[in-house]
């Protein structure tokens, strides 16, 4: 049969029914919902690693059948988080924001801020936010700290703090979680919350070591950002329990003291120490001692904590506490007293705290214990205490280590003596005689025992003196004293005997007491011995002090003043008075005047003052003093009441003359001198008082020469003859006059005097006609032969010596001659003085000077001076009238003659020819100099240069130059002054000016600047013919003495071509040392120098100024730019100062320079001239020059000068 397609299907059979099959197969889901491990998987997507993708397909499956697990959400969002899926994150935990649990509300929003701050920047809803979950009190303890630090890492200190609060006040927060929060904000730097997160740990937990330790930690937090006023502040508000806590407070102290807060460690250092003492519970009653309102009551009776009382002594002392630093002390050495660290702190605390009592107690116990130093501290404190018994244990110690020292022996001594235990100090210098013997120990001891009324010993240790070192007058009085005392006449007077011959004749007390024992023991010999030596006692007689005044005013006048005196004070009778006073001024003893005088009672004095002697010698006494006004007004005085009185018109001329007042003397003469001029006795004083005025040849012809026959044999009066002679100007009269005194004195003359007298009139003479080294010579030989006394002590000679120094220019060592061997006199020589002053050119003392003497000066020396001072009209009239009373005096008809040149007008003509080696000069010039005022000068000044060029010079038809200039010299107070301006024609026309200044500082230093500008150039000969240059020049010069001197000098040059073409800059400097070598004539110099000279080429482009040098120079401008190079040389020059100055001779001088230039070898150059007058008002100078090398050409040149000068 066919089988169909569309046959219906055979009916399978059923093995199972369709109940059965529904009923296994929910059997079977029932199985698998039961067998499958649901919790693990979720415990297992929880807790997955972040950022896993199975775990977060887990959790999304698992969110399908639990949408509202929120720990399933927050892990999804942590997942999301991981892998930086933050919207993912956001998503899945957005349900959760509008949760009904706080806690997990309030946890999603922090988690979804937070997802937002990884987003995006801070923004003010964000903030917003994060302010109200601060806020929030139903937010975790762990999302709070995470909410603090991202406040404060955000910088918002606000909400951190307000975070923090509501931390504080979280029941759940423990303190391990505090602490940790702590630590991550202490690690994240942010201190004060990490110090507070410590604070909330120390609150939460009981023991005191926990407390302390979250303390101090948050202490420590603040302390490592230095922020310790919030430290403290923290501490002040934090500290609660444990205010008594020992270490909390240590480490306070130790935290102030880091912060420089003394004070507050002080304080907390007293806290220490009354935490210390609380902590010292009484045994016996057991409890704890009360403290006293005083922590120095407390501190001085209860033990002590060694390293706490040492921590609380340092604190004090820093803070400069010292009153607890002494309390403190003073209780540890009750405490420990056999501790020398807390003696020590003690002794020095109380020294410092006021207490020196205690300080030297303490001392003094620790010196006693083997402190060496302390023994000290004893020395030094113990005078001042009046603690003997201590100063005498440290003497004694002092005295045991130097045995020999007399001065701490006396001292011992002195201090037994304070002590007032003369047995024991007797025996203690007995016993160290007896150990150490020496002189000073014996006095000493015989000293103490004399003081201690043990005359037995102090006679035994004086004797034992005697016996070992010889009697001594002052021995031997103490010896007789003490006998004496004891009735022992004879031994006393033997102990005098002993001394005899020793006793000189200023030993009063032992002639005195020779005297007086003699006398009680009737020896006549030795009374009369005595008393010759004595002066007169106060019960001698009238008569007897007149004849011993008879007797003593020959040869010992002071004796017979004194003698005199004595009488005076005894009898009271005036002409004593006078006589005393008269001896006195006979030996110059002004002091003693002095004192009689002053002690004078006011009445007394008016009832002498009518007395013209006593005023004629308290005149001279004044006189004597140098009060010359007072003297004068004496004399002045005493002729008022006696116009006779020849010896007060005496007195008052030589007063006048001694202190050289010209002035009053040309009065006074015009007013009596033809009066007193009757007398004869005065005409010695109207002479010495016309040389005072200048006027030695009306001295001569009015008092010297009409009595020169008829005292022809008193010597000194023809020697002061001589020198009128010669101050009038008659030297030669004067050496004759002195050489027939010295030829006809006596022969019975010691023969010294003579040779003396010889050998000065010979270094006279020569220093009048071979001044310098020769006249030095002959003085060291005079000098020299007279050894066996002082060669300087008459004035002959200490005038020559001046003289000498003056002549040779040794200023600095005249002056202090002048000052050393006068300081005793009553005047200096007043022509040292004036010398001294113009040799130092001191224009203060040479004003003073000036001023207060004037006419009583040397006129040559006045002329001088106001030369010196600008004064050229004084000086021309003090020389025309000396020169008029003076009619044989030379000097000053030559020094008018050099001051009236000086003063002239002067027309000067000079002539050069120069070869310099590419060019030959020859140069005349005419100059004007006018004298416009007496400080004014105006020159003027007119010359021409020829120029040629040898065949092989590099300058082609060099061409001429004329030129014309005028120029003012100011000399005024502060130096002088120049300003001039000229005109040049020659390769281009300029016009030079310059300004210069020189200013003498002071006699050694002087100064020298200029300026100007299209100045000559003469660097080389180009330059000379084409260039010009700007300069600026500084100098200074130092005198190192009379014969030394150095000096430097620095010019800035800025060339150019006379046409204005710019060639360049150049530096010179030179350090130069002179050396005189000889003081007279001839002048010879020596000195080196070196120096430097830079050139920096800077040649312009101007082409018009090119062209013209073109022709001058057709190889180039290689002559217009110098080298650089560096010299040095030595000079000697001789007479050099000749060829600059006016000269009343024709006196040769030469010159010698050896040297060495760098790039061109040695060279040399030599100058010999010859300069002087002529025809008398003129001055002419002839010399030649030649060069080899140098500075300059660098070949040779030579030169042969001309020049003339004529004075109208």
């Amino acid at each position: 049969m066919p089988i169909s397609s569309s046959a219906a299907p055979a009916e399978r059979p059923r093995v199972v029914s369709t109940r059965a099959l529904t009923v296994f197969g929910a059997l079977a889901a029932a199985g698998m919902v039961l067998l499958f491990p649901y919790e693990t998987l979720v415990r297992a997507s929880l807790d997955a690693r972040n950022g896993d993708a199975l775990a977060v397909a887990y959790l999304h499956n698992l969110l399908r059948t639990e949408t509202d697990n929120a720990q399933m959400r927050f892990a999804l969002a942590a997942q999301h988080r991981a892998r930086g899926e933050a919207a993912a994150a956001l998503a899945a935990i957005a349900p959760l924001r509008e949760h009904p649990d706080p806690a997990t509300r309030h946890h999603a929003r922090w988690l979804a801020w937070q997802f937002g701050t990884a987003q995006a920047p801070l923004s003010a809803a964000l903030r917003d936010e994060l302010h109200a979950l601060a806020a929030a009190p139903a937010l975790l303890p762990a999302d709070r700290i995470e909410l603090i630090l991202a406040a404060a890492g955000h910088g918002q200190p606000a909400i951190a703090d307000l975070a923090m609060r509501h931390l504080a006040a979280h029941a759940s927060l423990d303190s391990a979680s505090a602490e940790a929060a702590a630590e991550r904000l202490r690690t994240a730097g942010h201190a004060a919350l990490a110090a507070r997160c410590y604070l909330l740990a120390r609150h939460r937990v009981t023991p005191v070591d926990a407390q302390r330790r979250y303390f101090l930690a948050a202490l420590r937090t603040l302390q490592a950002v230095s922020d310790f006023d919030t430290a403290f502040a923290l501490a002040d508000r934090e500290l609660g329990t444990l205010a008594d806590d020992g270490p909390t407070l240590s480490f306070l102290i130790h935290l102030a003291r880091a912060a420089n807060q003394p004070a507050r460690a002080a304080d907390y250092a007293r806290a220490l120490i009354r935490v210390s003492l609380l902590e010292q519970l009484d045994p016996t009653a057991g409890a704890i001692r009360p403290v006293a309102a005083s922590a120095h009551d407390t501190l001085a009776v209860l033990p002590f904590d060694a390293e706490r009382y040492q921590l609380a002594y340092d604190t004090f002392l820093a803070a400069g506490a010292l009153a607890d630093a002494y309390a403190l002390a003073a209780s540890a050495v009750r405490q420990a007293p056999d501790d020398s660290a807390w003696r020590a702190r003690l002794a020095q605390v109380a020294e410092w705290h006021g207490q020196p009592a205690e300080a030297l107690a303490q001392w003094h116990h620790l010196a006693r214990g083997g402190d060496d130093a302390a023994w000290a501290q004893v020395l030094r404190l113990a005078p001042g205490l009046f603690a003997h018994a201590a100063l005498l244990d440290a003497q004694q110690h002092a005295l045991a280590a130097r045995p020999g020292d007399t001065a701490l022996l006396a001292a011992v001594a002195a201090t037994y003596e304070r002590l007032g235990e003369p047995a024991a100090g007797l025996r203690f210098l007995h016993d160290h005689v007896a150990r150490h013997r020496s002189a000073a120990s014996y006095e000493i001891l015989a000293t103490f025992a004399e003081r201690a009324g043990r005359g037995d010993v102090a006679d035994a240790a004086l004797a034992v003196l005697d016996q070992r070192y010889g009697a001594t007058p002052e021995r031997s009085v103490r010896r007789a004293a003490g006998l004496i005392a004891r009735g022992r006449l004879d031994d006393a007077m033997a102990a005098l005997d002993a001394a005899h011959a020793q006793a000189p004749d200023n030993a009063l007390a032992y002639w005195r007491l020779r005297a007086s024992l003699a006398s009680l023991l009737q020896d006549r010999a030795a009374q009369r011995d005595a008393l010759d030596r004595l002066v007169p006692q106060a019960s001698a007689r009238s008569s007897d002090y007149a004849d011993l005044v008879e007797l003593l005013r020959a040869e010992h006048p002071d004796q017979a003043a004194r003698v005199a005196e004595r009488a005076w004070q005894q009898f009271d009778q005036p002409e004593w008075l006078l006589h005393s006073l008269d001896l006195h001024l006979h030996t110059r003893n002004y002091a003693a005047m002095g004192a009689l005088i002053d002690a004078l009672p006011a009445d007394r004095l008016r009832t002498l003052e009518a007395d013209p002697g006593f005023l004629r010698l308290r005149g001279q006494w004044r006189q004597g003093r140098g009060e010359f006004a007072a003297a004068q007004a004496d004399f002045i005085a005493a002729l008022q009441r006696a116009p006779g009185n020849a010896a007060a018109r005496e007195s008052l001329l030589w007063l006048l003359v001694d202190a050289g007042k010209a002035d009053s003397l040309r009065a006074l003469l015009a007013r009596h001198e033809a009066d007193w001029a009757r007398d004869a006795d005065l005409h010695d004083a109207l002479a010495a008082a016309a040389l005072v005025v200048s006027r030695p040849q009306h001295a001569l012809d009015t008092y010297w020469l009409p009595r020169a026959a008829a005292r022809r044999d008193d010597f000194l009066w023809m020697m002061g003859l001589a020198d009128a002679l010669e101050q009038a100007g008659d030297a030669d009269r004067a050496w004759r006059v002195r050489e027939q005194l010295w030829r006809s004195r006596p022969r019975a003359l010691p023969a010294n005097a003579l040779t003396l007298a010889r050998r000065a009139a010979d270094l006279r003479l020569a220093q009048l006609q071979r001044p310098g080294d020769a006249s030095h010579a002959l003085l060291r030989a005079l000098l020299s032969q007279d050894r066996d006394s002082d060669p300087l002590a008459t004035p002959l000679l200490r005038d020559l010596a001046m003289s000498w120094m003056l002549e040779a220019g040794t200023t600095d060592q005249a002056r202090a001659f002048l000052f050393e061997r006068y300081a005793t006199a009553l005047t200096r020589p007043l022509w040292a003085e004036a010398a001294v002053a113009l040799a130092a050119d001191d224009a203060p003392m040479l004003a003073e000077l000036l001023a207060r003497h004037d006419t009583a000066l040397p006129a040559t020396q006045r002329a001088d001076i106001a030369q010196r001072l600008g004064r050229p009209d004084l000086a021309a009239s003090t020389l025309a009238d000396a020169a008029t009373d003076q009619h044989a005096n030379d000097e000053v008809h030559l020094q008018m003659s050099a001051v009236l040149l000086d003063q002239a007008h002067r027309l000067r003509l000079d002539a050069q020819a120069q070869h310099l080696g590419s060019l030959d000069e020859n140069a005349h010039s005419a100059q004007l100099r006018l004298r416009v005022a007496p400080r004014l000068k105006l020159t003027l000044t007119l010359g021409r240069t020829r120029r040629s060029a040898p065949r092989n010079s590099p300058l082609s038809n060099p061409a001429d130059a004329r030129h014309a200039a005028v120029e003012l010299t100011w000399t005024h107070d502060a130096g002088v002054t120049r300003f001039g301006v000229g005109r040049q024609f020659g390769f281009g026309d300029t016009t030079p000016w310059w300004l210069g200044h020189d200013a003498p500082l002071d006699r050694r230093w002087s100064l020298a600047v200029e300026i100007g500008a299209q100045l000559p150039a003469t660097e080389s000969s180009a330059l000379r013919v084409a260039g010009m240059k700007d300069q600026l020049l500084a100098s200074a010069t130092y005198g190192l003495s009379s014969r030394e001197r150095v000096s430097a000098q620095w010019a800035h040059s800025r060339y150019a071509s006379q046409h204005g073409l710019a060639l360049g800059r150049a530096d010179r400097w030179q350090l130069d040392y002179v050396h005189r070598l000889t003081t007279g004539a001839p002048e010879v110099e020596a000195g080196v120098y070196l120096g430097g000279y830079r050139f920096r080429a800077d040649v312009g482009s101007e082409a018009a100024a090119r062209a013209h040098l073109d022709a001058l120079l057709p190889d180039g401008l290689g002559p217009l730019l110098p080298d650089s190079y560096l010299f040095q040389g030595l000079r000697v020059e001789v007479n050099a100062r000749q060829r600059h100055g006016v000269q009343r001779a024709l006196v040769p001088y030469a010159a010698l320079d050896l040297n060495h230039v760098t790039g061109r070898g040695a060279g040399y150059g030599v100058t010999l001239g010859i300069g002087g007058a002529v025809f008398g008002a003129d001055q002419l100078d002839v010399g030649v020059q030649f060069e080899q090398g140098g500075e300059g050409e660098a070949g040779r040149s030579d030169a042969v000068f001309l020049n003339y000068q004529l004075f109208f």
